[in-house]
């Protein structure tokens, strides 16, 4: 078996088989990573930089995700998209219930007269049913109260369980969203399946639709007795949306999507388009997200702002809204997660773009009302867009970039990576630092830079705005500041 080895840093090695894709890069020296991508579920590793790709298996796994890709949340149909279907979904399960396909659309009701609609029968003991469009000023109903009763009033007694819409068989785990199309490029071209190839970039492209129930629940109603998927494409979409993910070299990606509304959407609606969360456990998990405020939860200090430190026994669940932002006119952008045991050996960012789409400096009134979902489970959730109600042919990009990088044993946090209209980085100070340097790419080179934020507590020893001809810079602050500078691209 041929083995391939990165040789170069500013490349990556790239191969399909599927849905599946694994990506190496370089992460630090000596140290490549390889991502295993599904979707919004991936797997990365850390390996020696001797080990070939082929043999990314032999590598330290740190992340293990399954739920990378963010839902809508929304104010009457619950979160949906991604990973997520309707929460009003029911499963019955009982000794013998009596009902075939040919009762497919029939509706069922419980002692407290809500009406449940039966969307498939998946065995002579499993029926699923989900709860029925609300009338005007109504909700979906999210339990079933008493009894039971079938459309000709029979009660149905068993085990009735939350679930998740049901898929049919080989299809997405809780069906929401509808492909329409798939396309995997490097460097500009359809990669086959199995082949592998030492690339630039390589570009995911995706365009989906989100569909709501309420269509399907109708779609079943008006078709008594023939079982229709969640995502046939005979039901109306709601949300179009394309999504552009480019694997860059060093751990790093861009992400862009295109939101379209098909239809009037009259509740509320907010989105981040990127969350991260890891199942591996470390000893050390810290969250930095520059410009917050330090608030008090639950007894509990959180200094995001600095840096929050998790502990063992975290329980909190919190939003953290535009009124926990130190200045209203400069909204955070990035959200940082450091993972280690005794020192920060990984961080992960997850950054909104200040040049690009409704995060763009100046678009601050464009932005979410909610900044950032703090759970228990310590996943990360940021969030860009947020909507009391949309209107059908409203439009939105949201560019972003999720970006793995080896963080400094200083302290201080700091990033540099290609987007997609120039090179940025990215340098935050939690306190008085003398000099720190940064080594920039050779191509960066006497290029000229643009301030993007400048905080006056941190400095920068250049005054011709360019790019020294060694690609060094040299920071220092007098205390807690941060600073990101753009190299746009050369026309």
């Amino acid at each position: 078996m041929e083995q391939h080895f990165l040789k170069e840093s500013d490349k990556i090695i790239v191969c399909k088989n599927d849905n599946e894709i694994l990506l190496m890069s370089h992460f630090r020296p000596g140290t490549n990573m390889v991502i295993r991508f599904m979707e919004g579920n991936e797997n990365s590793f850390l390996l020696p930089e001797d080990i070939p790709f082929e043999m990314w298996h032999q590598g330290r796994i740190w992340a293990q995700s399954w739920d990378n890709n963010a839902p809508f949340f929304t104010g009457l149909h619950g979160i949906i998209g991604a990973n997520h279907g309707s929460p009003y979904a029911f499963r019955v399960d009982t000794l013998r219930h009596w009902f075939f396909d040919r009762d497919i659309g029939s509706v069922f009701t419980d002692d407290a007269g809500n009406r449940f609609v039966l969307t498939s029968v998946e065995s002579l003991e499993r029926i699923i049913l989900h709860s029925d469009i609300p009338h005007s000023n109504e909700r979906f109903a999210e339990k079933i109260c008493g009894n039971l009763h079938g459309p000709h009033g029979e009660v149905i007694s068993g085990t009735i369980t939350e679930t998740l819409i049901p898929p049919e068989r080989g299809a997405q785990l809780a069906p929401h969203y509808r492909y329409n199309s798939v396309q995997f490029l490097v460097d500009g071209r359809p990669l086959p399946d199995g082949e592998v190839v030492q690339c630039r970039k390589a570009e995911l492209h995706w365009d989906i639709d989100l569909i709501l129930v309420d269509s399907w629940l109708e779609k079943l109603k008006n078709s008594p007795g023939k079982y229709i998927s969640p995502v046939s494409p005979e039901l109306p979409g709601a949300i179009n949306c394309r999504f552009t993910t480019v694997f860059r070299p060093h751990c790093s990606r861009t992400v862009e999507c295109e939101l379209t509304f098909l239809q009037d959407f009259p509740e509320s609606v907010h989105f981040g388009m990127m969350q991260f969360f890891t199942e591996i456990k470390f000893a050390l998990r810290e969250r930095l997200m520059p410009g917050m405020k330090k608030i008090t939860v639950d007894g509990m200090e959180i200094d995001l702002g600095t840096g929050f430190r998790f502990p063992e026994d975290f329980r909190t669940y919190r939003y953290f809204t535009k009124e926990d932002v130190i200045d209203p006119h400069r909204l955070p952008d990035r959200s940082i997660d450091f993972f280690g045991n005794q020192q920060r050996e990984i961080g992960v960012v997850l950054g909104y773009s200040l040049t690009r789409g409704i995060t763009a400096r100046g678009n601050e009134s464009q932005r979410a009302e909610r900044i950032l979902l703090l759970p228990k489970t310590r996943k990360n959730y940021p969030f860009a867009l947020e909507r009391d109600e949309v209107r059908r042919g409203e439009k939105f990009l949201i560019s972003g970039y999720q970006h793995y990088f080896s963080p400094d044993p200083s302290g201080v946090s700091c990033y540099h990576l290609e987007q997609n209209d120039g090179y940025f980085i990215y340098i935050d100070f939690v306190r008085e630092c003398e000099t720190f340097s940064v080594l920039l790419p050779a191509e960066t080179a006497g290029r000229q830079f643009i301030f993007l934020e400048h905080d006056p507590s941190v400095f920068l020893n250049l005054s011709d705005g360019r790019i020294p001809e060694d690609g060094v810079l040299v920071f220092s602050a007098s205390g807690r500041g941060s600073m990101v500078l753009q190299i746009p691209f050369e026309d």
